[in-house]
């Protein structure tokens, strides 16, 4: 949780780095920078991502690399900022912005200024460079007029903090929050309304501030009260993670009264870099496995069309031994028939009734037969090709479908990439020659019932594992039709 309470107990760990010199460089990512900070015989790393998805900053003890081709940002913050010193670390207070004041040696061993902006605001945050007069020199992200209206951030500008939220007031102003809180009406929930009108807490610190507070419809008292806990809350330090059983559902800078259920940890930065570690982990398999999924839609989609197309081609055809028995019949009465007429009414020997055959005026009597005799022939031959590939549609059918069975229950990172390379095998997923394929596959699943081992495979993959490593002693069972 980013909210300016939780930033604030962040940039008071990350003072320890003042002093210190910015030694490395790296960006892995153009959202992600990493910052090798030595200080006498010390050597930490802070992290800082704009990342609209997942901004954040925290210390860390990961050393990246570089991309082949640096970033123009990269470029930009070695030549300003490497080797830098570093002054001060501070944040915007009630803010979701740190600042970092740099020293660097310039060319003719003048001192150059820098402010390095972290701004962690969801969509909007930034990261962005200010030299020692106030302008932006670069920053990872551009905003100019095309997409906002309210403030631009482009190199060469006037730096300039975020716009602050309209209406909304800080808890600085004593008389101000007094004024606000006397004009709570009960008709919705405190937090609700105190979110409306205070910036810097997240809706979860808010909650928490009337809980502990104990804030109920009112008055003076429970007013003081609730600022007095409010304030507080930047006193307190005891860092640690929330979870939900195994899952880690957010960081706090001290244990909420309404988070029961939490791990004390050493610091803010471990606590937000655990949260984080997890958050993008799931994101990245959740990507993946919808990556997978709407690949497995797409070729449903185009098979359950094709056995729409079959269906139809074999319905179409079901009329070609009506064809066959127009052709016997017109040989069979071929003295009958002169050319130039449309059609001729004969005896049916197959129904023991009369029949009208249509004809070609313009052909013989036996090219009217041979051409019946064709169309009958063509038919049978697309009925025979389509009922064999309405088969080979129907099993397709069946094997898409255990693939999004397979792909529902897979339990981690190793299912989703068996599944990767099965469907790359099976030309579902085209194959990027200029990667080397991986060779790690998960194993089959392995339990012991009544003393017996048993191997589950849960995909082809585990399956082919599973007939490889056989031998004659292992009994076979196999589900047809039974996916998962």
């Amino acid at each position: 949780m980013y909210d300016a309470l939780a930033l604030f107990h962040i940039t008071r760990e990350l003072k320890r780095l003042e002093g210190g010199g910015v030694s490395k460089i790296a960006m892995p990512a153009p959202t992600d920078v990493f910052l090798t900070i030595k200080k006498r015989d010390e050597t930490k790393t802070l992290f800082f991502s704009c990342n609209p998805s997942a901004p954040r900053v925290f210390l860390c003890d990961d050393r990246r690399d570089s991309p082949g081709a640096p970033y123009a940002f990269l470029m930009h913050l070695r030549k300003r900022i490497s080797g830098a010193y570093i002054e001060k670390i501070e944040s915007v207070k009630h803010e979701r912005v740190v600042k970092i004041h740099l020293s660097s040696k310039a060319q003719l061993f003048t001192e150059e200024k820098y402010v390095l902006y972290l701004e962690i605001m969801g969509k909007y945050s930034n990261i962005i460079l200010v030299d020692g007069e106030g302008k932006i020199t670069e920053s990872a992200i551009h905003v100019s007029a095309d997409t906002s209206s309210k403030r631009l951030v482009l190199p060469g500008l006037a730096y300039s903090l975020p716009p602050k939220q309209e209406g909304k007031i800080t808890i600085d102003d004593e008389k101000e929050f007094f004024e606000i809180m006397r004009g709570y009406d009960g008709k919705e929930s405190a937090h609700n309304y105190m979110l409306k009108h205070f910036c810097g807490f997240a809706p979860l610190s808010l909650k928490e501030a009337v809980a502990e507070s104990g804030f109920g419809k009112g008055g003076d008292e429970e007013i003081s009260g609730l600022l007095t806990t409010m304030r507080g809350f930047f006193e307190r330090s005891e860092p640690c993670i929330v979870k939900n059983g195994n899952e880690i559902t957010d960081f706090l800078p001290f244990p909420f009264k309404l988070c029961p259920d939490f791990e004390t940890k050493s610091s803010l930065s471990d606590a937000a870099r655990e949260y984080f570690s997890q958050k993008l982990e799931i994101g990245v398999e959740s990507a993946k496995k919808n990556r997978l999924a709407a690949v497995i839609k797409g070729a449903k989609s185009r098979n359950e069309k094709n056995i729409g197309s079959l269906r139809s081609r074999i319905e179409d055809a079901k009329d070609a031994e009506d064809l066959k028995k127009y052709g016997e019949l017109i040989t069979a009465n071929i003295y009958k028939i002169r050319r130039g007429m449309e059609n001729i009414t004969v005896y049916d020997y197959y129904t023991d009734s009369n029949i009208t055959i249509a004809l070609d005026p313009t052909l013989e009597p036996a090219q009217n037969a041979q051409k019946y005799y064709k169309k009958y022939g063509k038919k049978k031959r697309a009925l025979e090709t389509s009922e064999s590939l309405l088969a080979a549609a129907y099993d397709t059918a069946d094997y898409l479908e255990s693939l999004s069975l397979a792909l529902s229950t897979a339990p981690g990172d190793g299912e989703l990439n068996d599944l990767k390379r099965e469907m790359e095998k099976t030309g579902l997923i085209k194959v990027n020659n200029s990667k080397k394929p991986s060779r790690e596959q998960t194993k089959p699943r392995k339990f012991t019932v009544d003393g017996y081992v048993v191997y589950i495979g849960k995909n082809n993959l585990q399956n082919d594992a599973l007939v490889k490593s056989s031998d004659g002693g292992y009994t076979w069972l196999h589900t047809q039709k039974i996916h998962g």
